[in-house]
């Protein structure tokens, strides 16, 4: 869900840069909901650790959070 979340708000600018203008105000917007996400996805991770314990630890092991090549 993370990883979808990011590479959406990071690309539709640039797929609709037909119909909108793109310049270094949207680079910064871009870059900012890039950071916005990771820092999410990282609070998310120890929210679920908490909630979880040894037991989410064992998942983040097997599952990647931003690596989907690593999850194939």
């Amino acid at each position: 869900m993370q990883l979808g979340s990011t590479v959406f708000l990071v690309l539709i600018p640039i797929a609709l840069s037909g119909w909108i203008v793109y310049n270094i105000l949207m680079v910064f917007a871009q870059v900012g909901f890039l950071i916005i996400m990771i820092v999410a996805a990282f609070d998310e991770e120890m929210v679920n650790l908490r909630k979880g314990g040894e037991e989410y630890r064992r998942y983040q092991r097997e599952v990647p959070m931003y690596n989907f090549i690593k999850g194939l």
